[in-house]
Order: structure tokens, then sequence, then C-alpha cells
């Protein structure tokens, strides 16, 4: 199942292990970034960012309260790299401030990834 949407939100727990159900299809501009195999797995959050044409640039933000934010930037990988390793890794330590979500059992992060396009500058390289 994939989902469009562009900022998507979602919650990761403070758990070993977490897989999620569905991959996400970004908007930017007149092309399109997706986010495919998002897990957790050894205290890291993982997914890869993959581009059709022109590399994208990505943000995983986590946010707790008006002004305690952690927000990380990357390039996407080309489609044809899709068997290469995450290009999204994040260990869960950096989490630990923002697992303010209660959840059954356990506490949670919000996350929010987006996709925008490249700025100018790193687009000329």
């Amino acid at each position: 199942k994939v989902v469009i949407e562009n900022p998507k939100s979602f919650l990761v727990s403070n758990s070993d292990s977490d897989n999620f159900p569905h991959s996400i299809m970004m908007s930017v501009g007149d092309s399109y970034m997706l986010v495919i195999e998002r897990t957790v797995r050894d205290n890291r959050f993982t997914a890869k960012a993959i581009h059709f044409d022109q590399p994208k640039m990505y943000m995983v933000t986590l946010q707790s309260g008006d002004c305690d934010e952690l927000c990380v930037k990357g390039t996407s990988m080309p489609i044809t790299e899709i068997q290469k390793e995450p290009n999204i890794k994040l260990h869960l330590s950096m989490f630990e401030r923002f697992f303010v979500v209660d959840v059954p059992g356990n506490r949670a992060a919000r996350l929010t990834i987006s996709a925008a396009p490249m700025p100018l500058a790193h687009a000329r390289r």
C-alpha cells in the first residue's frame, strides 16, 4: 500500500522492533520522492528515500513542544540503487527527549518526513 502525502507524520515507538505497513509517495513540484522500508531494528529507525528523476531533499523532523526540535536533512537515492542500504538512519537515542506520546504499553515520538527540491547551489554541482 502507498500513501500519497507530503509531509507525512507518524509515531515511532520506543521499541526494539517495528515495521510500518505502507510506503509514502511525496509530491515534489512535478515529480515525486518515494519513502519505503521504514523499520525500527537494533535501536535504529531506517528508511529509504528514493527519487525517480532528479535528486530530492528529505527532511526528518522530531518535535516536542514549541522549541524542542531535531531536523535531519539528506539527499534521496536514485531508484537504480534501491537494493542498497537505507539512506535514512537514525539511532533511537536521538529520539529520547521526544518520546512524549503515550501509546499502549510504551511511549512514542512523532516523526515527520517531508520532501523538497534540492537547493539551487547543491543542484548545480
